[in-house]
């Protein structure tokens, strides 16, 4: 009798970001926190690409600096929002917009999302 080793598999994403054909990250839902599904983000080939985008939008939160016109608000999402990218479900192969059907935000490897 033989003896095959198995080999642990990584479960398949909820969701890809996806920014064309590229793979920008995968994203596992781990819990939800009403309205957002909270997910562990491993980035993909095209995350160095946006990475600072995300990075400069979450600095500007932290810095809780008043803005109430929104303006600097479209000026650091607005670029985000050009680049295109969609939430893919592998599970129906469903892909949503984002920031049209979808709204993703990543952060130090946890990406929240609204669909």
């Amino acid at each position: 009798m033989s003896h095959v080793p198995q080999v642990a598999t990584e479960p398949e994403p909820t969701w890809r970001l996806m920014r064309g054909p590229r793979l920008v990250g995968d994203l596992y839902q781990y819990a939800i926190d009403m309205p957002w599904f909270v997910c562990r983000f491993v980035p993909g080939p095209g995350w160095p690409e946006i990475r600072g985008l995300y990075e400069a939008f979450a600095q500007w939160q932290d810095r809780r600096e008043p803005d109430p016109e929104g303006i600097r608000f479209v000026e650091l999402v607005g670029p985000i929002a050009d680049l295109g990218l969609e939430l893919w479900d592998p599970q129906d192969g469903t892909r949503m917009p984002v920031f049209r059907r979808a709204i993703v935000w990543v952060r130090d490897g946890t990406a929240r999302v609204r669909c």
